[in-house]
């Protein structure tokens, strides 16, 4: 009943996933669920003061990893800041006891969420703006539709190379320094290929190829109608037919999402030609719970000459 009473007052929540998802509400089966562990790889823990909840932050695992996403913060007292640094705080102290290395939260840019995710030890990493191109009038194009392709599991180390030369270090200190780090992230290499459990797909990555190279990536996520393109500042004439390829994978009609980080802000011009509207800014936030240690090395000792 207390949560009853919780969700009947909650506004929104704080912690986004992706562009276009939108309010995920507050349902009574999810919470029961996490709260008796029937669902293993999220949890949730409440904030309650005089037995009334006044906020609850909840997490996802990634598969395979020891990266968690805050996939839940709502708060409803009117000391909002204050509930969500303390249950951050208490979200990382769970992390420790649980041998999380990463947690990752993604809310709107310099509104009390992300300020108190600051309090509590988060960082922002990067920052990303949404275009929103509504209704879609985008028409597929058919021209050079064989220079993209669906991503193949030997494209790993090209799609690497293209990530390290596009991404600062700065992000990929938080993403994903080394191959496997990145692969984590990305959630590639958890499952074997031939694997077949009925689970839907959320996401189909594509690439284009020039010369045989990889010089962009698409990935297309249907469910949130939101395609993510990484591109060289010098291939940005290449953006048009990936999203013209990216739309047609795309069930007709509805909106279309493109969120744009801050090292790939030669796509907004390019995107606002397309009609494509800013709709909304996020701040990407994780916390580390470790520390990445330089290996010691034993090096040859020289000699040198004095005076």
């Amino acid at each position: 009943m207390a949560y009853l009473t919780f969700r009947n007052r909650a506004q929104r929540n704080a912690a986004l996933e992706l562009p276009g998802d939108g309010y995920r509400s507050l349902n009574l089966r999810s919470f029961i669920g996490r709260s008796l562990s029937l669902e293993p790889r999220r949890e949730s823990w409440v904030e309650i003061q005089d037995g009334r909840i006044d906020g609850l932050v909840g997490v996802r695992a990634r598969l395979g990893t020891d990266f968690w996403d805050i996939d839940h913060l709502v708060a409803t007292s009117p000391d909002a800041e204050s509930v969500y640094v303390n249950m951050l705080r208490h979200l990382s102290r769970a992390a420790s006891e649980e041998g999380v290395q990463k947690i990752f939260l993604r809310t709107p840019l310099d509104e009390t969420p992300s300020i108190a995710a600051k309090q509590a030890g988060f960082f922002s990493y990067a920052t990303e703006r949404v275009f929103c191109l509504t209704p879609n009038h985008l028409r597929p194009g058919d021209e050079e539709q064989h220079l993209i392709r669906t991503r193949r599991r030997a494209d790993h180390h090209d799609l690497f190379h293209l990530y390290c030369s596009i991404v600062p270090m700065s992000v990929r200190q938080i993403e994903g320094m080394t191959m496997q780090e990145w692969r984590w992230t990305e959630g590639w290499g958890l499952r074997p290929a031939s694997l077949k459990m009925g689970l839907p797909r959320v996401r189909h990555d594509f690439v284009m190829e020039r010369d045989g190279a990889i010089v962009g990536w698409l990935q297309v996520r249907p469910r949130m109608r939101c395609l993510i393109l990484m591109l060289h500042a010098n291939r940005v004439e290449e953006a048009e037919r990936l999203l013209r390829f990216g739309v047609q994978q795309l069930s007709a009609g509805g909106p279309v999402y493109v969120p744009v980080r801050q090292y790939q802000q030669f796509l907004e011009p390019f995107l606002q030609q397309m009609e494509f509207e800013l709709v909304a800014e996020h701040a990407l936030l994780a916390k580390t719970q470790t520390i990445r240690v330089a290996e010691p090395k034993i090096v040859p000792m020289r000699a040198h000459a004095s005076r």
